[in-house]
């Protein structure tokens, strides 16, 4: 293994990605973008995980194109840059709680979700705030027909840094690769 791959490899490398992540967070609350923790399951999806994680992040991606209208009204035009929500997540792992959770959490896709940190600027479309525009078109995002089984949105409130090691902690403990980090929006030339 080479140098370089072996540096990007680390558990250092990727910790220190996760707390520059941590910080630019917070900075970007500071400057009045309101941030939300997403937790997103699925149904049973089928193939080995490598193509459970790929269809989870088409749903992802599917979620964040029908979210991004509600928001923006022309995502694509240069009004909108810099306006753009962000959304910055990864597949995650079940991990050992307290409290006793369902045996059909765990078991559904080998207990594998998404979770991602997902950040809106000050001034939106939305005629109700995003946790509530949310619940009241859950059917419109999360619609039963495909895998996407249901989105939790929680408002980040206070210690956004705790929030964003606990949405990438799959990446900080080397569970997933940097392959599975899907950061919206992409850039124009990947659209």
């Amino acid at each position: 293994m080479s140098k370089d791959i072996d540096h990007f490899a680390s558990s250092e490398y990727r910790k220190e990605i996760v707390v520059s992540l941590k910080r630019w967070l917070r900075q970007q609350i500071a400057n009045g973008w309101n941030g939300y923790f997403l937790n997103f399951m699925f149904h049973q999806l089928s193939g080995n995980q490598a193509a459970v994680k790929c269809q989870m992040k088409d749903e992802v991606e599917r979620f964040y194109a029908k979210i991004i209208t509600r928001i923006i009204r022309n995502p694509r035009s240069s009004m909108a840059s810099g306006k753009l929500p962000i959304f910055i997540g990864c597949p995650d792992l079940p991990v050992w709680k307290h409290e006793k959770v369902s045996l059909s959490k765990v078991t559904i896709n080998d207990g594998l979700h998404f979770n991602g940190i997902f950040l809106l600027p000050a001034i939106s479309r939305l005629k109700t705030g995003f946790r509530t525009h949310m619940h009241e078109h859950k059917r419109f995002y999360a619609d039963g027909k495909r895998g996407l089984r249901r989105i939790q949105v929680e408002r980040i409130r206070q210690a956004p840094g705790y929030v964003a090691d606990y949405a990438l902690k799959a990446l900080k403990h080397g569970r997933i690769s940097y392959d599975d980090l899907l950061i919206l929006p992409k850039h124009s030339s990947e659209l």
